[in-house]
């Protein structure tokens, strides 16, 4: 965990105020296509151990039962949406990996209410906020999971949608808005 939130620390270390994640996700939403994007409003982290476990670093808030309502923050999120409304919300489930979900794990990860499912972005989300930076998740949708729970995607599949020049060209569009509407927020 010290490695991956590693960045996250010198970006606070620098005066950074904001703090945004994207990452490629699995749509366990059965309304979502690939290729969508999905404003992240809250998550499941099932990864172990937790980024504030462990030695304590002189940075941060120090409070090792941080409150989880303040991730993802929601005048950004408004912002985003405002800009383009055809992007979904919804609760993002970060498993470990380094494998892609067996049926059964997609089936369970619904009922625990996920929308997407991926490998990254909550430990770095924990982090920020305990750095006192707001934060904004974006999950892209590089593959859809079946209604049965099959997830028939690979590596290759969702490295082409990432890829994409659509939606490297949907991102850049947003997120040039997006960053002329920051001001007002961060101050």
């Amino acid at each position: 965990m010290d490695i991956v939130t590693f960045p996250v620390h010198v970006a606070a270390n620098l005066g950074c105020k904001l703090y945004i994640a994207t990452n490629a996700a699995g749509g366990l939403n059965p309304d979502f296509k690939v290729g969508d994007l999905m404003l992240i409003t809250s998550h499941i982290g099932l990864f172990l151990p937790s980024p504030l476990t462990g030695p304590q670093h002189d940075f941060g808030t120090n409070d090792l039962f941080q409150p989880q309502s303040g991730e993802y923050d929601a005048a950004l999120r408004k912002i985003f949406k405002r800009l383009d409304p055809t992007i979904c919300e919804g609760v993002y489930v970060a498993v470990t990996g380094r494998a892609y979900e067996t049926q059964a794990e997609c089936l369970m990860l619904r009922k625990l209410g996920a929308d997407a499912v991926g490998m990254s972005t909550v430990p770095e989300i924990i982090v920020a906020t305990n750095r006192g930076m707001k934060t904004l998740g974006i999950s892209m949708i590089t593959n859809v999971i079946a209604k049965d729970g099959t997830n028939a995607t690979n590596h290759e599949e969702v490295m082409k949608i990432l890829n994409s020049r659509t939606l490297e060209r949907k991102l850049t569009k947003i997120f040039r808005l997006f960053f002329s509407h920051l001001p007002s927020v961060i101050s």
